[in-house]
This record gives C-alpha cells, structure tokens and sequence, in this order.
C-alpha cells in the first residue's frame, strides 16, 4: 500500500515547559517534529535525569536546555539532528 498525502494543515508544537522532571531512564527521550514543522521553544526548568543513551532533538529550534541535568553512560547527552 502506499502512504496518503501529506496533511494539508502540519501541526505546530511550540512554548513547551518541561518542569521538576527527574529520575533513571533508558533513555533521555526523542523530541522530533517535522522538516517543514520544527518545534520551537522549548524550556527544560529543574530538570535531572540519568540515562543509558542521550536526548536526541530532531528538526526543533530555539531550545533552552539552561536547566536541564542529563548525564548519559554512553555517547553525548544531547544528540541534534536538523536543529537551527
């Protein structure tokens, strides 16, 4: 089967405010939003987390990561890919 056509309208994800959030995980996370749809603006704020792999950013910009603590056993805790 094939895909569909894009949407018309792509969704817009900005002004994110991750808070107090802190403990052990496999992983820091994905944040991934489109090419032609970046997220934008997103604030880490007393944020301590430990994980196995690093945070991987993906087609996002204007990020403050200021009050994020991600320490990571393996590669670099933040890992940017398409990111202004």
């Amino acid at each position: 089967g094939t895909l569909g056509p894009a949407a018309k309208v792509l969704p817009v994800f900005r002004r994110i405010r991750l808070i107090n959030v802190s403990g052990t995980a496999q992983s820091g996370g994905v944040i991934r939003g489109l090419k032609d749809s970046p997220i934008e603006n997103v604030v880490f704020e007393d944020c301590r987390v430990t994980a196995e792999t690093g945070l991987v950013v993906e087609h996002a910009r204007e990020m403050d990561y200021s009050g994020l603590k991600l320490a990571v056993k393996e590669g670099t805790p933040v890992v940017l890919k398409g990111v202004e």
